[in-house]
């Protein structure tokens, strides 16, 4: 809570001499813009401020002020290629803040914006010029520290940890890190003590917990991890970490359904957490439900095998905001991992800066179809073939939403036909239409074509199964 303090003190404390150098250096009209961009910072009116500050710099383009808050709205906005060139006009500037307090400040953003582009080299560098211009920036040893451990240096990040508690010996999270780092390294006893003192010094730290329980299970403490872990639950019964850890617990006490119920709440939370998935199937398969067991085994290699995807999709978009192509390339690696939600943002952001990207459209769509939500499915499905009338699959999965309203299933009809005339070869799209035939009970229209379907895949099962569908229903007439 301190560090969040002095860090806002900080803040107010830039704002202010910001507010007081434009005043005194901007001509009166140019003055209007920056006092106007400045009251939508303050009201997160993000888009108008942006718009604002470009006007200063257009005229002014070394301005300084102008330059920190466009680096501090495209930081709060998730976008820290674009906040980095702006932080860097602002250390450029002779006149830009007065004190060492604040230039550290600058440095510390910048830092934070180069390791959320895993540039480690480059935040390292500005988290060190942070705290040689302020030995008391607690933060930015923490954050130097954090980078240190991304890099596996971890003699140095201990010792960035324990300056950053000797500048703030009352904030827990130090001692936090600090038990991870002791946690990899093996040393148990170390970890056991430094996650104890981040407890010690805030009783509600749920990570603390998880990461003391997490030691006290690899000892094969299982009652005092249970205990660990079950006070993390009550204190957020949404810690991933807790509901894995407590499945770990009775999965050794060979209580398997209450293992399984813990997983199982860990993946609501969590759908692509790869090791959870892992246990999943390895208790399914002991209690002898094997396909249950396939199933998850099949997920978790799909998960390990689109981690470095991910990693290197967010990257990719953090870097260039402005493609994107970008966003619905995250959005397929989210939807393959199960995070629908995750997926469907980035397909939004994907049609939001290029309207007429009719992939992205359809992917929407498809998320909307998996989660039942039909309604806003038909809507970007149509997107999608307004920007690209012949995408077949658009069609084709239109008349497949569609279909599950009787009152649109003259609409599920047509585009099931135009899915078939543009793409003749394809059997699914038969089975489509197939089915459209049948739920307006022209059953021979519907054999003819689940027929055509079965020609061009004889052995597929399902265009099999709906011809025997379709045979009962119109022998019954």
């Amino acid at each position: 809570m301190r560090i969040k303090l002095i860090l806002i003190i900080i803040v107010l404390l830039l704002s202010l001499n910001l507010q007081i150098q434009a005043e005194e250096e901007l001509p009166e009209i140019i003055g209007e813009h920056y006092r106007h961009g400045l009251q939508y910072f303050k009201k997160d009116q993000y888009q108008k401020a942006i718009q604002k500050f470009q006007a200063v710099l257009n005229q002014h383009p070394h301005f300084f002020p102008a330059n920190y808050y466009l680096a501090e709205i495209y930081q709060a906005q998730g976008l820290p290629a674009k906040a980095i060139p702006y932080y860097q006009k602002v250390i450029e500037s002779p006149t830009a803040f007065g004190t060492l307090t604040e230039r550290s400040e600058i440095h510390y953003q910048l830092a934070s914006a180069y390791r959320l582009l895993a540039q480690y080299d480059e935040a390292i560098d500005q988290y060190q010029n942070a705290v040689d211009l302020n030995s008391h920036h607690s933060a930015a040893y923490q954050d130097l520290g954090v980078t240190y451990s991304q890099q596996k240096q971890y003699k140095l990040a201990i010792k960035t940890f324990q300056q950053a508690i000797a500048v703030l010996p009352t904030s827990a999270m130090p001692h936090y890190n600090l038990g991870l780092i002791y946690l990899k390294l093996g040393d148990f006893d170390q970890a056991v003590t430094t996650f104890q003192q981040a407890i010690a010094k805030n009783p509600k730290f749920v990570d603390a917990y998880n990461g003391l329980g997490e030691i006290q299970l690899k000892l094969g403490q299982l009652d005092q991890a249970m205990e660990t872990y079950q006070t993390a639950n009550q204190l957020n019964p949404n810690s991933l970490a807790a509901h894995y850890g407590l499945g770990q617990i009775y999965a050794k006490k060979e209580d398997f359904s209450s293992a399984i119920s813990e997983y199982q709440k860990a993946v609501r939370i969590q759908a692509d957490h790869s090791d959870t998935r892992y246990k999943l199937a390895q208790l399914y398969m002991k209690t002898g439900e094997t396909e249950k067991s396939k199933i998850e085994m099949a997920f978790f290699q799909t998960l390990r095998q689109t981690d470095p995807l991910l990693a290197k999709a967010q990257i990719w978009v953090m870097a260039n905001p402005e493609a994107p192509e970008g966003y619905n390339n995250l959005g397929i690696v989210y939807a393959t991992r199960q995070r629908y939600d995750l997926a469907i943002q980035n397909y939004k952001q994907a049609t939001k800066l290029s309207p007429s990207l009719a992939t992205a459209h359809y992917n929407l769509g498809l998320i909307y179809g998996k989660i039942d939500q039909q309604q806003l499915a038909i809507e970007s499905y149509k997107q999608a073939i307004t920007h690209q009338p012949h995408l077949a699959i658009a069609h084709n999965n239109l008349a497949v939403s569609y279909g599950k309203q009787e009152a649109t299933f003259a609409s599920a009809l047509k585009h099931a036909r135009i899915a078939v005339k543009l793409a003749p070869e394809e059997a699914n799209y038969y089975d489509t239409l197939a089915l459209a035939y049948y739920k307006i009970q022209m059953y021979s229209e519907a054999e003819e074509t689940i027929r055509k379907a079965i020609e061009l895949e004889p052995q597929n099962q399902s265009h099999l199964d709906r011809l025997t569908q379709i045979l009962h229903l119109r022998d019954k007439q």
